[in-house]
């Protein structure tokens, strides 16, 4: 009938929703993030969580009504959840206690790889995230905590069977540590106890006064027992780039970048608290680039009247201006007979002492294939496969020709401003609410309507 309102007919949603579409950010679709919610609810595959700034800790966590603390989603999650963090500035510590399973990890996971940044300058608290939980994933994050003397640890792990990925942790000055000789760090697995933690793929910078050496200052500090340290890039720390120590036993710590550490490149050790006999032994120390540190490339050492570390590997390791030892290279390795590392220059894109240039490996680096699958991971930094040649290469990055890398992952440089307009749809939703978003529907059908009439 003419001048009636014209009756809402089913073919008429997909054209309707396809202008929708074409208008609203492509990724983190909050329509069909509540779709997979509703799944994983029925499934029993565990909830999806997410946190904006601008959220409301009184909503319910939904991709249309975030969270905004970590806190809130770390008193709200079981087994099998995963929260999504969306890019942004938090100002407050975090403490994960609940575990999850192995079939059911927990998971934190920044949207945008190191743009969820965690500044705790002021918090007083002396540790950025404190994690108590075992098979929990923290992924992706930007931590920090600059200019606060009483801050000495990014991440701290108490859990087993964790894994700390692709994160940033840099600019913690960690004074307090060296006042009252508590230690601190970038990313520590601190409880002697806990088994089977991995450390991958992250960024440990500028932990302590870079300007000097301080032993108990580290970028990656391990003293548990097993896991990897894998494809990490920790420079400018005041203490060690990578340091086992305490109960510290059966790690791979394979294809690590570590330059410009005031007292040591990889340090393997034991002994002081939760020390056992098994302690120091069965590390894999295997496909590491170690540069320009003050101190050894790799020391292995006991202390306290503990026994020697042994029955270690040490191969195709890569050291070069590190200041050792009577110009020594690896130093106190007692028990061992560790291959002869490389001492040359490893040829890098682009190196730059405060990290702002390009570490993968240039053509003609004498990295590329010169590395062991022993203890190694099977992909890098950027997510290729290892070897991409007729062997594995050396560091934390594989080399293949230029061009067909595509696009690397963030490191240092990487910033808040390289968030695209995807990643602020939750919170473009959480500012229009549901009745925001059925306007928006609303004005598509009509202008579908109007095509409709016009042909």
């Amino acid at each position: 009938m003419t001048g009636s309102i014209p009756v809402l007919r089913t073919h008429l949603i997909i054209p309707a929703l396809a202008v929708l579409t074409a208008l609203w950010p492509p990724i983190g679709h909050p329509a069909l993030e509540v779709q997979e919610n509703r799944l994983l609810l029925t499934t029993g595959a565990g909830r999806t969580f997410h946190i904006a700034p601008g959220g409301n800790d009184s909503a319910d966590g939904s991709a249309l009504h975030p969270w905004a603390t970590i806190k809130k989603a770390a008193s709200m999650v079981v087994a099998g959840d995963t929260v999504h963090v969306a890019a942004g500035q938090y100002n407050a510590p975090v403490t994960t206690n609940t575990s999850g399973t192995a079939s059911a990890r927990i998971q934190f996971i920044s949207d945008t790889t190191m743009c969820a940044h965690i500044n705790t300058s002021g918090s007083g608290n002396d540790t950025c995230w404190l994690n108590n939980g075992s098979y929990v994933t923290i992924q992706g994050f930007d931590i920090s905590a600059p200019g606060d003397p009483n801050v000495r640890i990014g991440i701290a792990n108490n859990g087993s069977n964790c894994q700390i990925i692709g994160n940033r942790v840099h600019d913690i000055l960690g004074k307090i540590a060296q006042r009252n000789g508590s230690g601190g760090a970038g990313i520590v697995n601190c409880n002697t106890t806990s088994t089977s933690n991995d450390i991958i793929d992250n960024w440990i910078y500028n932990i302590g006064n870079t300007s000097s050496s301080y032993n108990t200052i580290h970028g990656i500090y391990i003293s548990c027992i097993g896991g990897n340290v894998w494809n990490n890039i920790s420079f400018n720390n005041q203490g060690a780039g990578i340091h086992a120590w305490h109960n510290a036993q059966s790690y791979n710590i394979c294809n690590n970048l570590v330059w410009g550490n005031g007292h040591a490149g990889i340090i393997i050790g034991c002994g002081d608290s939760g020390y056992t006999r098994s302690a120091g032994r069965n590390f894999k120390v295997n496909n590491n680039i170690i540069l320009y540190n003050n101190g050894a490339g790799v020391i292995e050492e006991a202390a306290g009247g503990a026994v020697q570390p042994s029955k270690n590997t040490y191969n195709t390791n890569l050291c070069y201006g590190n200041i050792g030892k009577n110009n020594n290279d690896y130093t106190h390795t007692v028990n061992e007979s560790p291959a002869p590392p490389l001492q040359v220059n490893p040829l890098l894109i682009n190196f730059q002492a405060d990290g702002l240039g390009d570490c993968h490996l240039a053509a003609g680096s004498p990295c590329i294939n010169a590395g062991t699958s022993q203890g190694a991971p099977t992909t890098d930094y950027d997510g290729l496969p290892r070897p991409q040649g007729a062997g594995f290469d050396i560091g934390p990055y594989e080399w293949v020709p230029p061009g067909s890398r595509g696009t690397p992952s963030p490191g240092r440089s990487a910033a808040a401003s390289q968030v695209d307009r995807s990643q602020h749809a939750p919170m473009l939703y959480a500012l229009l609410g549901v009745s925001g978003v059925a306007l928006v529907l609303l004005v598509a059908l009509v202008f579908v309507l109007r095509i409709r009439k016009a042909s």
